[in-house]
C-alpha cells in the first residue's frame, strides 16, 4: 500500500493512495510531502521530501487596450517584480518578442499575448491593438453665444493628442473638450492627431451682446 500526505496544514484531504498523485497547493508555501509504503510480509518504509511552491509571477500592463494608425509603431509594456522570462505572440510585426517591451506595428488590428515565467510557474494577459487607416475629425454647425457666457466644444474623434487655435477664450488648447468663452466672434481650428495620423476641421462660435431692455419712464394711475 502506499500513503502520501503533501503537508499542507489548511486541510485534512492532502492525502493520497495512489501510485503518481498529483496535489495543487492553495497558495505559495513550502511543504515537507511524506509517502508510507508497506508490503503484504509487514515491511514499512517512509520517505521525505521537501517541496518549494512557487506563486505565480505577478505582472501589470498598463493599458490593455489601444489604438495606432496603420502607418505607426507602438511600444507594449508589461511589468513584472520577478518575471524571469518573456514571451509575446503572435510573432507578427513585432520586435524583441522576449522582452518585456517589444514594439509592434501590426497593418491590422491584433490581439497579442503575452506569458511571463518564473520558477517554472506562468502567468498571461493580452493587449488589443485595434489599427486605423486614417482618421477624422468633425465638429457641430456653427453657433452663436451671448458675450461673456461660455460653450464646451465637442469635436468627434478617435484621435489621442488636440490642438486648438487660437487661443484665446479656451479653458485649455490642448484637451479634446475644452471650455470657449471668446468675446468676439471667433473661428477655432482643431487639429486631432493620431500618433502619425492626422486630420483637421473648424467651428465658428458668433458673440453677440446680451438684449438691452426698457420699459419705459415710471408711470402713475388711479
Amino acid at each position: 500500500s502506499l500513503s502520501w500526505n503533501f503537508g499542507d496544514p489548511g486541510t485534512l484531504a492532502d492525502t493520497s493512495s495512489a501510485s503518481s498523485p498529483t496535489y495543487q497547493y492553495a497558495a505559495p508555501d513550502s511543504a515537507v510531502v511524506s509517502l508510507i509504503v508497506s508490503s503484504s510480509k509487514g515491511c514499512i518504509d517512509t520517505v521525505y521530501k521537501t517541496v518549494a511552491i512557487n506563486g505565480r509571477p505577478d505582472m501589470l500592463l498598463p493599458f490593455k487596450d489601444t489604438l495606432i494608425c496603420s502607418i505607426d509603431s507602438l511600444p507594449l509594456l508589461v511589468q513584472s517584480s520577478n518575471a524571469t522570462s518573456y514571451s509575446w505572440t503572435p510573432l507578427y510585426n513585432i520586435i524583441n518578442a522576449s522582452s518585456p517591451n517589444p514594439v509592434v506595428f501590426p497593418k491590422d488590428t491584433t490581439v497579442y499575448t503575452v506569458v511571463v515565467r518564473d520558477k517554472g510557474c506562468a502567468d498571461s494577459a493580452r493587449v488589443t491593438v485595434n489599427v486605423l487607416d486614417y482618421i477624422t475629425v468633425t465638429l457641430p454647425a456653427d453657433t452663436t453665444i451671448c458675450q461673456t457666457d461660455s460653450i464646451r466644444l465637442a469635436p468627434v474623434s478617435y484621435g489621442l493628442s488636440y490642438q486648438w487655435l487660437p487661443v484665446t477664450g479656451l479653458s485649455s488648447s490642448t484637451v479634446k473638450n475644452p471650455m470657449a468663452a471668446p468675446l468676439t466672434t471667433t473661428t477655432y481650428t482643431l487639429t486631432a492627431n493620431l500618433r502619425k495620423c492626422q486630420a483637421s476641421t473648424f467651428q465658428t462660435i458668433k458673440v453677440v451682446p446680451y438684449p438691452s431692455a426698457k420699459a419705459g419712464a415710471d408711470s402713475i394711475i388711479c
